[in-house]
């Protein structure tokens, strides 16, 4: 039997108190990537559910409040005011009432909200305001709507109301966020928190490492690094630190070596390796069944492209030159054949063959039965001693046997294209195809589409 080889673990273990810290460095890293990688997504429930977080993580990602929505929130407060201590009649509520009249024509035709793909927040308003104001056009509403006949004593509380309710969150969800030098947004996550983080674990590789190679002095520093290739792959994203790089989603590959370092430390099985044990046979299976029927049915793809006269020589080659030729597959294929009829076959059918000579030559010509006999032997003799001298070493008989073989085949393409033998040797070749790939899909029941 077979020498049974052991996989070695090599990695690096540390000290068990410096491994669990590591383990919560690593924990608190994952948790904030995931936040950062999530926090423009989920920027709007930040806002109007946890405004705190914007405040402390809006200046990491260069985010800060539109200057024109809140300049147009900051007047809709000032009218609110304004409203509280007398009506839209006022000098004071007019100036606001035309400037808010203004801003919203201008918000509008600019579209402030685009700059962040906040579009749909913007349509999301003017539907609102056309329903309310029961009117087609947006700019048009929202001329009624910022007017003294429309914020009377008796309307201005519900329709303050509708505003702060139905399209203040609108314009507090938009914002603007700064460019880089590198013409790409501001995002100082890498740089200023994950930068610490790598720190961390770029001294944990190398004290695996190091550790690695003392227990094991043969193993150079490439097969160290090898060793320890999961601890690796957390320098990955370090590539976020160049220039006009932005590939934040390189830090999801940190997921994988997370769950070797829980495997590893044996806190609780690592997620991912419980999915891949479940899943990865059955995986494995369905692929490998879905791999056999497509090359089924790129062999038979193949196989009907293929013009199987071309196997053939198409004309026969010159008798000079065979002798100078290098030996082909099908020489060679010829001469064992030869070879297997002759020394193995001929011999246990010769008394067959001798009837059926001895037959057809009483039938010809009529001879004495002694002469029939001498003949026919003589006849076999021949055959027999001309087929065995052509598997001898003799530069002369390669010659002649080369040169029939080849003559032979020609004869045989030009034949099968005249008689379309050629394409029904494809037709049975794909049938036989076809008939495998069924056989195979019936035996293992796979589930073509």
């Amino acid at each position: 039997m077979p020498k049974r080889i052991l996989e070695v673990d090599r990695r690096g273990r540390l000290f068990w108190p410096l491994e669990w810290l590591l383990l919560a460095v690593a924990s608190v890293n994952l948790v904030w990537f995931l936040f950062d990688f999530s926090y423009l997504y989920l920027h709007d429930f930040y806002t109007l559910n946890a405004p705190q977080v914007i405040q402390w993580y809006d200046p990491m990602k260069g985010i800060e409040r539109h200057r024109t929505t809140e300049k147009y929130l900051v007047t809709v407060d000032e009218l609110k005011q304004v409203l509280a201590g007398g009506n839209a009649t006022s000098p004071a509520a007019q100036v606001l009432l035309s400037s808010l009249r203004a801003q919203s024509k201008s918000i509008i035709d600019d579209s402030p909200f685009e700059l962040v793909d906040k579009q749909g927040k913007l349509e999301r308003i003017k539907n609102r305001i056309r329903r309310h104001m029961k009117s087609r056009s947006a700019t048009g509403s929202f001329q009624a709507f910022w007017s003294a006949g429309n914020l009377t004593p008796s309307r201005a509380a519900t329709e303050i109301k509708f505003f702060d309710q139905q399209l203040r969150p609108g314009f507090e969800m938009n914002y603007y966020r700064s460019y880089g030098e590198d013409g790409d947004f501001v995002n100082n996550y890498w740089r200023r928190v994950d930068l610490w983080f790598m720190a961390v674990f770029a001294g944990e590789l190398v004290l695996r490492v190091a550790v690695t190679r003392i227990r094991y002095p043969r193993l150079g520093l490439q097969g160290a690094i090898v060793d320890n290739g999961f601890d690796l792959l957390n320098l990955i994203p370090a590539v976020n630190l160049i220039p006009g790089v932005h590939l934040g989603w390189l830090g999801l590959i940190r997921i994988f070596s997370y769950g070797d370092r829980l495997q590893r430390l044996g806190a609780f099985p690592s997620p991912v390796a419980v999915l891949i044990n479940r899943y990865s046979a059955l995986i494995a299976d369905q692929v490998t069944d879905l791999v056999v029927v497509k090359v089924f049915d790129q062999m038979q793809e193949a196989v009907l492209q293929t013009d199987f006269t071309k196997i053939l020589p198409a004309a026969t080659r010159a008798a000079p030159n065979v002798a100078n030729n290098p030996p082909t597959a099908i020489d060679g294929f010829v001469r064992d054949q030869t070879k297997i009829v002759v020394k193995e076959v001929l011999p246990q059918v010769r008394p067959e063959l001798e009837q059926l000579l001895t037959y057809s030559v009483k039938k010809s010509v009529p001879l004495p039965a002694v002469m029939t006999s001498g003949l026919v032997t003589a006849t076999l003799n021949a055959a027999y001693g001309a087929a065995d001298g052509a598997l001898k070493e003799d530069p002369e008989g390669t010659r002649l046997t080369r040169q029939l073989i080849d003559k032979l085949l020609s004869t045989l393409g030009q034949e099968w294209r005249m008689h379309g033998t050629a394409q029904d040797a494809k037709e049975i070749v794909i049938e036989l195809l076809q008939q495998a790939k069924l056989d195979y899909i019936k035996r293992n029941e796979v589930e073509v589409q």
